[in-house]
């Protein structure tokens, strides 16, 4: 069992970037499963039915949230009715929507649950490990392979979570932070970690945000709106292979792209690359414009 699982979605660049690229890496990969956090792709806060199904659309099997799971007001009336999509099974109970997911392919059945960390965390939710032993007893009978996206903020507890569940769930893998970490491995006893699978958005930014109002609050504390930002689009991912029969995972690799250039060369063309597209983007805007230019001449 191959499976493909995204970082946190940031936005329309995130959604765009899928758009145009998941089906062929899907493909390319040979991938039987895809499940990505959706949690901040609507326009960087929160997820909406709407943005869901483009997701769907774009080739993602499962969505899974985090603590911004309520930051569009309509997603609460919204959560109960959207398939393959699950919130953090460790808020309040009362909280709407599915804890877990269980997705289907060729005979093979991956179970997924998410859950928030606890420490520098601000929203409501209980013990992540009790969760965590909780989850799996419920999920684990019905599939062949459990998948857990641990939502929190340090990696100490990342890596604890991933002790937690060595010979129980197959793969833990870490959000939330938007940067992606250089960890990836396979615990002893089978369990394939990555502490954060990093951010699918735009990278000429601070996290998804325009860099710029960041970095002035930085030095002269006042509060700013972070705005979302444009350019250096890429996708952050990890790549799982299980072996459903033995319940291990066998392979675990950090997917990124296109990848972050790391010399002066490689900077440049992507400099090069996001201008052409730019200016792509500036004369099908005029073109489309032309004609009503036109038609008010007249």
């Amino acid at each position: 069992m191959r499976v493909f699982f995204i970082g946190d979605i940031v936005g329309k660049p995130g959604r765009k970037i899928l758009t145009e690229n998941l089906p062929s890496i899907r493909e390319r990969l040979g991938v039987d499963f895809v499940i990505a956090n959706g949690e901040n792709s609507a326009g960087g806060n929160g997820i909406t039915k709407n943005m869901a199904e483009e997701l769907y659309r774009a080739g993602i099997d499962v969505i899974t949230l985090g603590d911004h799971i309520w930051d569009q007001r309509c997603f609460e009336g919204e959560i109960a009715s959207i398939d393959r999509l699950c919130r953090p099974a460790n808020v309040p109970h009362s909280n709407p929507g599915r804890d877990f997911v269980v997705v289907e392919k060729n005979g093979m059945k991956l179970g997924v649950f998410s859950l928030l960390g606890q420490t520098l965390m601000k929203i409501k939710s209980d013990c992540p490990f009790a969760a965590a032993s909780r989850m799996y007893d419920k999920v684990a009978p019905l599939c062949d392979a459990v998948f857990l996206d641990f939502h929190a903020e340090t990696t100490s507890e990342k890596v604890s979570m991933a002790w937690h569940l060595d010979g129980r769930a197959q793969a833990v893998v870490g959000t939330h932070t938007h940067i992606p970490t250089n960890d990836a491995r396979i615990f002893p006893k089978g369990l394939a970690f990555l502490s954060d699978a990093g951010m699918t958005g735009p990278w000429h930014s601070c996290l998804g945000r325009k860099w710029e109002p960041i970095l002035q609050k930085f030095i002269d504390g006042r509060p700013r709106p972070f705005v979302m930002a444009e350019g250096d689009d890429r996708i952050c991912a990890v790549i799982i292979d299980i072996d459903t029969e033995k319940k291990r995972a066998v392979f675990v690799e950090p997917f990124i792209y296109p990848p972050f250039p790391n010399s002066a060369e490689l900077w440049q063309k992507a400099k090069e690359a996001e201008a052409a597209e730019r200016a792509a983007k500036e004369a099908a805007k005029a073109a489309a414009e032309a004609p009503a230019n036109d038609a008010e001449q007249k």
